[in-house]
């Protein structure tokens, strides 16, 4: 404890002391019992603790050498000593020592704790220079108080109504400069109601007493003591805890509610069931909140959200849906929570509440439409379809959905049944429908669609009858009575128009166009009245002509009807009498008495009674006189004046006489009145007489008693008929053989057809159409004249007649084309299904339905010629077999024609082929053009004349145009042309009438023939969720329906078909099969069921939880497409938790420790609570669940010190119990 030579005091500690002299010492005997040594090569490095805070100048070290030559000390005043650096210390020469320079304070950063310094020591008495280095340690001394350490915002405490006794609150602390047991503290509370204890080591502060809700914070005063000497205390240090609340989310007193409840129409609301939820939290402010969290049901379904009371809004309907299922959601409301501590977080619960409904209420029946309305053409096929797609239908589960259909109404008397197939009922004639019979032409019914129990609704259907062109226009016959001189020569029209009717409306037929049938003398003007020229009673008395009337503008088709109009021809008195010959000069001899010397014939082109003539002669001499006869013929009358001599005339007495005939009709009364019936019409006509003359010169001659001579006694010829050229063998010729003029005259002829030149004797035709080979004379067809011959008077003033026979033969001529008409063949088969239209000249047409004459084989009809020529066999050509020729047919190669004039078909008829190369063929048989020549003979051929030449007989041929109108026929069923190759998507709760496809057919046929309707053929279109339009093929989502993704079936797959409606009905024969696939809308998100979850698992259990979430989707199609994920807060490794498979809801649970340091929330049980959240996602929507763990404790760690070594420093001679 002192120098070892001066004795003085050291300032070294004891440790210090005792090591430097008993190193000295020791070194001491070592070195006297080594030798020489040095002490600074042997200490070359030393340390020292010295107490901070020394005063400056204190002695440190003091340094004694030694020096092993002289094996003695070396006092100071013998060596030097240098130290660096001398910031805190250096070499004091008064004190011999190392002393203090600087302040010491081991509590700053300079010096620090630890000093050192080099003390250089040289010596003459030593040899060299010896180096040793002073590390130097600062004690502590307590010399600073303790001072509190402020707490950290995550260390800022609260406390809950939950927090249990012992529970740590949080950690004061404080820091000290000093270190060692001057760095060590005590903490106790100032003052305190043993609420709150103090650890006084560590400083942690738990909870001792109960805590009340309160919405002021709890005060804690801290004293902390360090345990120095001296003691030195801290400043007092507040700490703050807070009273929060701890809430929760409410609970549900059940996870499902079920209630089951009948249907009914009321519209509520309707109380179902109280949901209840119960809160955990103290707070008096704080209230739940009842909603609803997922509503299908659009608002049906509704809840108080104070007091849980869940209401029906509207009619329950169990037809529409059997139950309904809501997710209610109970949330704790903190509409006062205290300052900035409070926890944000939204407390949730849910429920579920499920409806079932019971079917109670009998529903009537839905009419599918209110309206219908169908057209139905006239003269329809009795049982045809008129409409369907009517219907209702019936929502009711139970027998109550069957439903009966019956006509409660209907303006047509029974026309029409109602017909029921399945859920289709169809409406179909039961009676012929003619348009012109109805007084209204649309009928109203009135359909009642009822179920079981009795409920109806009703539907109205209109069926409008359409008029059809069908019936032919009309003609009023009429009689007419016409004078024939008001036509000589002009156009004579009628007074009154031409009356014509059709039944069919003028919208359907057209206008109707009028013509006179084969007379050209008559015509029709545009006002409609009938027009006649040249009438001629003497031709025909009475004419019937043909009226006719074609409706639709005389366009084909059309209708024809028509009516014969009688004219009565009112016979005026418009032709003169006249005398043949009508000037006569001849010869009388004389002394001879003359009876019928000369006969006159008076004509008059009059038929009777204008014809009755009456002949009166001018002779005032009285010689002659005149005999009147009648001769009748087969036209007229012809009245002979023959005059005879009543006296002895007298050559020389007078030579020649004047006499004068007149001749007048009407008996010789000036007029007369006439009354004529014809067609039940008596024509009247007041007639004036007409008077013509005739001159007879006669001249008395000498008297001759000799004949003229004819060269032949019979004269033959021949000539044409109907021409004017007559040729005579030798012509006629007579001589007197007195050689007296010779004059000639016609005798007689059968026909008056012929003339003789009084002169020359030459014979010549006056008439030729007399002369027809056809009409006259009978066979031989020879005319035989007498012809006399007188020669001129001789001085007795008498002629000698002589007479000759004229045979004239008649030739014919191939005048006349053969008139052709045809025929339909009796043994066709179709020839019930052959009509034929007969047109004015030269057009025909023949309506023939396709592939009705397919038996080529037999005739389609035969044409038959009349020659109005005689036959005779010399003439070749006339009423020979007639010669047919097939001049043109358009389209070619369609007909030919047999030599027995038959027209043959050379393939069958098809008006529209059959559908292929997925189209109608454009080209079919429509009409077919046929011209045909037919002639008398095949061609020219010769005959002799009357002149032995060889003429040409040239054949007559005529032509027959026709035109065979092929009309179509029901022979082609309609074909689909839709192919559905794939499944057609439709997105779920679609709208009804939004179009989904169409379905399209074709048929080859014409007109009605080729309509189309549509039909569902099976029952795949279940529920009727979609809609055909049977007449145009398009499908439409029902009005109404329910496209549900999520109901068990999502795809349906029906057949549409095609048929045509009218007679025979036909089927398509293949099909349309759709296929429509929902697509779901995707519009529900996903959800947790039982959602918030809490589980309690104890603390290094490793294990997978499995079957614990369970989440689901509305959307079906989305459940195996659910992916899981976790949000573990950071205060906590991630390894903990984990979902092994993102596809499945399994959570692996690893490695949790309880005592990990961020778990501060302990629960009353000593459970720790880790809060995270699980995630379901569709990929479209996200749903978060909450996910509260409590940790158990498991005693899985032993006490640890809070360090490794305690050093603790005990003064000498402390008392026991220190």
């Amino acid at each position: 404890r002192s120098h070892p030579y001066t004795h003085q005091p050291h300032p070294l500690t004891s440790e210090m002391a005792c090591k430097a002299f008993c190193g000295f010492i020791v070194l001491a005997c070592i070195a006297s019992a080594i030798g020489q040594f040095n002490l600074f090569e042997q200490s070359s490095s030393i340390s020292i603790t010295i107490n901070e805070e020394l005063s400056i100048g204190t002695d440190v070290l003091e340094l004694p050498a030694f020096c092993d030559n002289i094996n003695n000390w070396v006092e100071p005043d013998f060596y030097t000593v240098q130290v660096s650096p001398t910031i805190y210390f250096n070499w004091s020469s008064a004190a011999e020592a190392i002393v203090v320079t600087s302040r010491l304070d081991r509590d700053t950063a300079s010096p620090g704790s630890t000093v050192s310094f080099t003390v250089t020591v040289t010596s003459p008495k030593c040899p060299g220079t010896t180096t040793l280095t002073v590390d130097v340690t600062l004690r502590d001394i307590n010399d600073n108080p303790p001072v509190p350490v402020d707490l950290l915002p995550s260390q800022i405490t609260h406390v809950t109504s939950t927090t249990p006794f012992g529970a740590q609150i949080c950690v004061v602390s404080a820091t000290d400069l000093d270190k060692g047991i001057n760095a060590l503290h005590t903490y106790s509370l100032v003052q305190g109601d043993g609420t709150f204890i103090i650890d006084s080591v560590t400083g942690v502060i738990t909870l001792a007493g109960q805590v009340t809700y309160t919405n002021s914070p709890y005060t804690i005063e801290v004293q902390i003591t360090d345990t120095g000497n001296p003691v030195l205390p801290s400043a007092v240090t507040v700490v703050t805890v807070h009273y929060i609340i701890s809430y929760g989310p409410p609970k549900f007193t059940r996870n499902t509610y079920t209630v089951n409840i009948n249907e009914t129409l009321a519209t509520g609301p309707l109380w179902l069931v109280n949901v209840t939820a119960t809160k955990s939290d103290p707070d008096p402010t704080a209230f739940i909140v009842y909603s609803i969290f997922s509503d299908p049901t659009a608002g049906l379904l509704s809840i108080n959200p104070a007091t849980g009371a869940v209401y029906i809004q509207g009619p329950l309907d169990v037809d529409i849906n059997p139950q309904y299922v809501i997710i209610v959601q109970a949330t704790l409301n903190i509409s006062s929570p205290f300052n900035e501590y409070f926890c944000s977080s939204v407390y949730r619960s849910y429920a579920a509440v499920r409806v079932f409904v019971k079917e109670t209420i009998n529903k009537p029946p839905l009419c599918l439409h209110d309206l219908y309305f169908f057209e139905l053409p006239e003269n329809t096929a009795v049982g045809s379809l008129v409409g369907t797609n009517i219907g209702a239908i019936d929502f009711d589960q139970n027998a109550n959905s069957m439903i009966t259909y019956t006509l409660v109404s209907d303006t047509s008397g029974g026309t029409f049944r109602v017909q029921k197939w399945e859920n289709i009922v169809s409406l179909y004639l039961l009676k012929p429908v003619v348009y012109e019979n109805l007084v209204n032409q649309t009928f109203i019914l009135t359909l009642a669609a009822t179920d079981r129990g009795g409920l109806s609704c009703t539907m109205t259907i209109y069926v409008g009858v359409e008029d059809v062109n069908n019936n032919p226009p009309v003609v009023l016959p009429h009689v007419y009575c016409i004078h024939e001189k008001w036509t000589a020569g002009v156009v004579y029209c009628l007074p009154n128009p031409i009356i014509v009717t059709d039944l069919d409306t003028l919208a359907v037929n057209g206008q109707i166009v009028l013509s006179a049938f084969h007379d050209s003398r008559f015509s029709i003007d545009a006002t409609q009245h009938l027009c006649v020229h040249d009438l001629d009673y003497e031709v025909e008395q009475e004419v019937n002509v043909t009226i006719l009337a074609k409706d639709n503008g005389g366009v084909p088709p059309y209708n024809q009807g028509y009516a014969v109009f009688t004219i009565n021809v009112i016979n005026d008195n418009d032709n003169a009498p006249y005398f043949v010959p009508f000037n006569v000069s001849l010869s009388l001899l004389e002394q001879l008495g003359y009876t019928n010397f000369l006969t006159l014939q008076v004509y008059d082109g009059d038929l009777p009674p204008y014809n009755n003539l009456c002949v009166n002669i001018s002779d005032t001499t009285n010689n002659f006189t005149m005999q009147q006869s009648v001769l009748l013929d087969n036209r007229m009358s012809i009245t002979t004046a023959q005059l005879s001599v009543t006296a002895v005339l007298q050559y020389s007495v007078q030579q020649e006489w004047k006499i004068v005939l007149w001749a007048t009709d009407l008996g010789c009364a000036s007029n007369i009145s006439v009354t004529s019936l014809s067609a039940n019409l008596a024509c009247s006509n007041t007639a004036v007489a007409l008077t013509s003359t005739a001159m007879v010169n006669v001249s008395v001659i000498s008297r001759n008693n000799l004949p003229p001579m004819f060269t032949n006694i019979i004269y033959t010829g021949c000539m044409l008929e109907n021409t004017t050229t007559l040729t005579l063998m030798d012509p006629i010729s007579a001589t007197d053989p007195q050689g007296r003029v010779v004059s000639y005259a016609i005798q007689s002829q059968q026909v008056p057809a012929f003339t003789i030149n009084n002169a020359t004797g030459e014979l010549r035709v006056l008439n030729a159409s007399l002369v027809n080979y056809e009409s006259y004379p009978p066979n031989p067809h020879v005319i035989s004249i007498i012809v006399a011959a007188w020669n001129a008077p001789d001085y007795l003033h008498v002629s000698v007649t002589s007479t000759t026979t004229v045979l004239i033969k008649i030739l014919p001529v191939n005048e006349f084309a053969p008139e052709v008409t045809a025929v339909r063949v009796q043994n066709q088969p179709a020839v019930d299904q052959f009509s034929s239209v007969l047109y004015s000249p030269p057009e025909r047409i023949y309506f023939i339905p396709e592939d009705k004459l397919c038996n080529i084989s037999l005739p389609l009809m035969a044409l038959t010629a009349r020659d109005s020529d005689a036959f005779d066999e010399t003439t070749g050509c006339n009423q020979s077999l007639p010669y047919y020729i097939l001049e043109s047919v358009t389209p070619a190669n369609r007909l030919t024609i047999t030599e027995s004039g038959h027209v043959m078909l050379t393939s069958c008829l098809d008006y529209s082929p059959v559908y292929s190369n997925g189209a109608c063929p454009s080209t079919g048989d429509r009409n077919i053009s046929v011209q045909v020549r037919v002639c008398d003979c095949q061609g020219a051929e010769y005959l002799m004349d009357c002149n032995g030449i060889a003429i040409p007989r040239h054949p007559q041929c005529s032509v027959l145009d026709f035109t065979i109108m092929v009309t179509d026929v029901n022979d082609n069923p309609p074909i689909i042309t839709t192919a559905h190759s794939a499944c057609i998507g439709v997105l779920e709760d679609t709208p009804g009438g939004t179009p989904v496809t169409t379905v399209t057919a074709v048929d080859c046929d014409f007109g009605s023939n080729a309509v189309i309707y549509y039909d569902i053929l099976d029952a795949g279109n279940a529920g009727d969720k979609f809609t055909l339009n049977m007449f145009n093929g398009s499908i439409i989502v029902s009005p109404g329906a329910i496209l549900d993704y999520e109901t068990p079936q999502i795809n349906l797959t029906f057949v549409v078909g095609a048929y045509n409606p009218t007679t025979p009905l036909l089927m398509s024969p293949n099909n349309a099969t759709v296929d429509v696939c929902l697509i779901n809308a995707h519009n529900d998100p996903p959800y947790f069921i039982g959602c918030p979850y809490d589980w309690t698992i104890a603390e290094n259990y490793n294990t997978v939880l499995t079957g614990q979430i369970v989440a689901t989707s509305e959307d079906t199609t989305v459940l195996g497409q659910l992916m899981y994920s976790l949000s573990v807060p950071p205060t906590i490794p991630s390894t903990w938790f984990t979902i092994p498979n993102p596809s499945s809801p399994i959570i692996a649970v690893n490695g949790v420790d309880r005592e990990y340091p961020s778990l501060t929330n302990i629960d009353s049980l000593g459970r720790a609570i880790v809060d995270f959240n699980i995630s379901v996602t569709d990929g479209k929507f996200t749903t978060t669940c909450q996910i509260t763990v409590y940790i158990l404790d498991v005693n899985d760690n032993p006490p640890v010190f809070n360090s490794s070594m305690y050093m603790a420093y005990v003064d000498e001679c402390s008392p026991i119990g220190t």
